[in-house]
């Protein structure tokens, strides 16, 4: 029976003193299995390229799939934290919120790590407010704290400058991750996060974020492998604290990708600090924080039994110019006391409002608190509002030293009047299948004045732009994936110039929940102008229509 097989033959001629060759050497070397194996890793190969490609298709299928629900839960509980609603169901709504925001992040770290493995994570920087996001992140993460009877304190006092730029989202995610992970190896005491900026030249700046936490702490031997994929301590804490292994691996992908780095100092027993230096640009357009009125000499008492806290407050407070005292040293006058709430917080605020007349009284609650506070702010305390105790907090309790009214500041969302600074008949178009996503969208519209018409299929879109007339749409926001026509081939006859030189120059958002990536990119390339992730973020929504709108 005949075999095939493979030989490498190197053949050599032998000449005689003419020149003229009188014989060859042949040497024959069976190389079957090389070429045998060298088949089996080219098959190999391709099975893992095309393994590759089925799950990259399937991480961007179910990117999609979950995005699309998720941009109706978070941006219908946004809607309705906008409405009049009693303080229980104002904070309800609210935890429902983050607690879906939670998922939203445990579904994008899952996908970052995706990113992370085919090095295409992409960073998207603008300006944002160091304070404000921070605060707002305190105030979000801290009932999952609290819960557990833990203090979420924030220290933000070596942060001069309004805003920076950076990627706010990634910086927020490394926030996010660290946090998480102290909260869920802490039993008792606090989570402390601190933030400081240094200026260094021609723009540029360092960000310092320090977590620390009073939890178990991590063996020596064990802090090498804290940032390594699917990582955990040991079996035991896998079970007991579950996770997915992910977070410190991310976070260190994220801040190495910001040119920055990561360190950790950690002792058993008594808890850990993780230290984060990223790179971020100094933003032109922006000032000096500063107190709302001035401060300086003012005299302020702090009754706190968690001492960290109080010592925060008093750090921020005296780095104004503010002389603070503790319960321990009453004086004879004040210009402003902070309490937290407990127990006696009611009958010493009666006292003090004797002895202090003239003193502003503001109550510190904790977030599962804010509900309750009508008879302490009805009767005694001139505003309250619940900690972390962020700049916005702070600076609304000064305000109080100037105002004739009481406020109270209970956990809610501000609704801050947006500027009406949108024409008014500006004609939008939105084209999306989904109804839930149809009323997200006009919502947050409504809150800039706008309106838009609605079209659920490209062909829907194209037909109201034919009969749009003298009256033509200033903006199409444009959903990607719909039966009949989707957006892509949408834009693609609306930019070719087949109905009109005025309709090509109508600008196209991209508004879908289609966020792998690659996404934004095929969405430009095709001609869409701009781009927006499923679930919307109403601050980058706001940003875009003002870009071309205004």
């Amino acid at each position: 029976m005949e075999k095939e097989y493979w030989v490498d033959t190197t053949i050599v001629p032998f000449s005689d003193n003419d020149g003229k060759i009188k014989s060859y050497i042949a040497i024959r070397t069976d190389i079957t299995q090389k070429k045998k194996d060298a088949l089996e890793l080219l098959e190999a190969k391709i099975l893992a390229d095309e393994s590759v490609k089925v799950k990259a298709e399937f991480f961007a299928s179910m990117s999609h799939e979950i995005r699309t629900p998720m941009n109706g839960i978070i941006g219908m509980l946004g809607l309705l934290l906008k409405t009049k609603l009693n303080q229980t169901q104002n904070h309800h709504a609210y935890l429902a919120q983050t607690s879906a925001q939670a998922l939203l992040n445990l579904i994008n770290d899952i996908l970052d790590f995706s990113k992370f493995e085919a090095n295409k994570l992409e960073l998207e920087f603008r300006a944002f407010n160091i304070r404000n996001d921070f605060g707002d992140f305190a105030e979000a993460i801290a009932f999952k704290a609290q819960e557990r009877g833990l203090d979420i304190i924030l220290d933000v006092k070596n942060v001069d400058t309004q805003s920076v730029i950076g990627d706010a989202y990634r910086i927020r995610q490394v926030l996010s991750n660290l946090v998480s992970n102290a909260i869920k190896f802490t039993h008792k005491g606090y989570i402390l996060i601190s933030v400081s900026l240094a200026e260094l030249d021609k723009g540029e700046a360092r960000l310092f974020i320090s977590v620390k936490d009073t939890g178990i702490g991590v063996p020596q031997d064990k802090i090498k492998s804290l940032f390594d994929s699917f990582s955990q301590v040991d079996k035991s804490t896998t079970r007991k604290y579950g996770g997915t292994g992910l977070c410190l691996a991310i976070v260190k992908q994220l801040v190495e990708r910001m040119e920055g780095s990561i360190n950790v100092t950690s002792k058993e027993g008594e808890g850990s600090e993780f230290c984060v230096e990223i790179s971020v640009k100094l933003d032109k357009q922006s000032t000096q924080v500063k107190p709302p009125l001035l401060v300086e000499n003012k005299k302020v008492l702090i009754v706190d039994k968690s001492k960290k806290s109080a010592e925060i407050l008093c750090e921020q407070l005296e780095y104004w110019g503010m002389t603070v005292d503790s319960e321990e040293a009453l004086r004879k006058s004040y210009d402003i006391i902070f309490i937290a709430k407990d127990e006696n917080a009611l009958a010493l605020g009666k006292l003090l409002k004797l002895e202090h007349k003239n003193a502003r009284l503001i109550l510190m609650t904790s977030l599962e608190d804010t509900a309750n506070v009508s008879e302490y702010t009805d009767s005694v305390f001139d505003m309250s509002f619940p900690q972390p105790t962020t700049t916005k907090d702070i600076f609304k309790a000064l305000n109080t030293m100037i105002s004739t009214y009481r406020f109270d500041a209970l956990h809610e969302v501000i609704n801050e009047k947006k500027e009406e600074s949108f024409k008014q008949n500006t004609r939008i178009l939105l084209v999306d299948d989904n109804k839930v996503n149809q009323l997200v969208a006009l919502g947050l519209l409504e809150e800039y004045g706008l309106d838009a018409d609605i079209a659920n299929d490209g062909i829907e879109a194209i037909k109201a732009i034919k009969d749009s007339g003298d009256n033509p749409y200033e903006i199409i926001l444009m959903d990607c994936q719909m039966p009949n026509m989707d957006g892509y081939d949408a834009t693609k006859l609306l930019k070719s110039g087949e109905h009109g030189e005025d309709v090509k120059k109508i600008p196209i958002i991209a508004m879908t929940a289609n966020a792998m990536e690659g996404d934004k990119e095929r969405c430009l390339a095709i001609g869409m102008d701009d781009y927006i992730s499923k679930p919307i973020n109403p601050n980058k929504l706001e940003e875009i229509l003002k870009k071309y709108l205004l």
